[in-house]
């Protein structure tokens, strides 16, 4: 199985930190989030990774040229990263005939996280944190009494039996890769180049059987903003 790490990101809401490298290049406990990723990858038997890469790419792919993981990096490029990060996703659309995991890159877990999704039974699954607050900002997870997700959104608009916010990665089979891929395309040439690509997944969900596995009590977050960073910091010190 392949991970495609969404990696175009500036991180302007990081501030300084933000203008001065890709976002992905944030250190979290002494470490950069690229490498960490890598970390993980290994150590949950991911053999394969490409990197969506926009802002400083360059950057980037000379970093990660020295990886020492053991995990095989290849990297698609978004020159159109100032937009939604649907087109980073589109990008990677030739890559969905196989298995695969989609990652943000801005988020810091540990290696037993991850393993709930590379080791999950189902083949399209989510991530699902029930310790939440049904805010404007995290995208959350609405699923059934029989563990299928309906939603993702920003913020939940009714109670589901199975609620919390999505960490930000998602394994998808061929066959659910390809209505992702058909239904990405479609909102893009309809004019959607500035959406997220959890909206397209909204859609998807609709049509193919996607499920998730709780990780609710393991340490996580995703990086926007300074605060997030110090939590990072704090969780993997």
């Amino acid at each position: 199985m392949r991970a495609i790490i969404l990696a175009a990101g500036i991180g302007k809401r990081l501030q300084e930190q933000g203008k001065q490298m890709p976002k992905c290049f944030v250190k979290v406990g002494g470490k950069r989030l690229v490498d960490r990723h890598l970390e993980r990858l290994a150590q949950c038997g991911i053999g394969e990774a490409t990197f969506v890469v926009g802002y400083m790419a360059d950057e980037v792919r000379a970093h990660l040229a020295g990886n020492d993981s053991g995990v095989k990096v290849s990297f698609i490029e978004n020159t159109d990263y100032l937009k939604g990060n649907i087109l980073s996703a589109y990008a990677a659309r030739d890559l969905f005939d196989e298995p695969f995991i989609m990652m943000d890159a801005d988020v810091a877990y540990p290696a037993e996280l991850f393993a709930k999704l590379v080791n999950s039974p189902h083949p399209d699954c989510l991530l699902l944190d029930e310790n939440f607050d049904n805010d404007e900002e995290e995208m959350k997870l609405g699923a059934d009494a029989d563990g299928r997700v309906w939603e993702i959104c920003r913020r939940l608009a009714k109670t589901w039996p199975a609620q919390g916010e999505g960490v930000g990665f998602f394994k998808c089979s061929p066959s659910t890769g390809a209505i992702f891929r058909e239904m990405l395309g479609r909102v893009i040439a309809a004019g959607g180049e500035k959406l997220e690509y959890e909206e397209v997944l909204d859609m998807v969900m609709k049509l193919a059987t996607i499920r998730f596995e709780y990780v609710g009590g393991l340490p996580w977050t995703e990086i926007d903003f300074p605060a997030d960073l110090e939590k990072a910091n704090r969780l993997f010190s």
